[in-house]
């Protein structure tokens, strides 16, 4: 499923939150919130639920994956001295 959006309108803003309720399993407003806090970023919002973590530790996990989201939410706390 491709999530890397540029959320740019409301129909896009719209598929990002069902992205992260289909992914996730959270509700819709749970979504909003999410992805606010993610700063629209679908990606990191993705990574921030499955590790209940930071915008910031996202980021770093997203880095240390280069970007893959997969592999950045299979992380485990001790890979890359999280």
């Amino acid at each position: 499923m491709m999530v890397d959006l540029q959320l740019t309108n409301t129909k896009l803003v719209e598929r990002a939150r069902t992205i992260l309720m289909r992914l996730t399993g959270i509700d819709h407003e749970s979504a909003s919130e999410l992805l606010a806090q993610a700063d629209g970023h679908v990606k990191t919002a993705l990574v921030m639920s499955a590790h209940h973590c930071s915008k910031e530790e996202a980021r770093q996990r997203l880095d240390r994956a280069h970007g893959m989201v997969r592999t950045a939410m299979e992380q485990t706390d001790l890979e890359g001295g999280l």
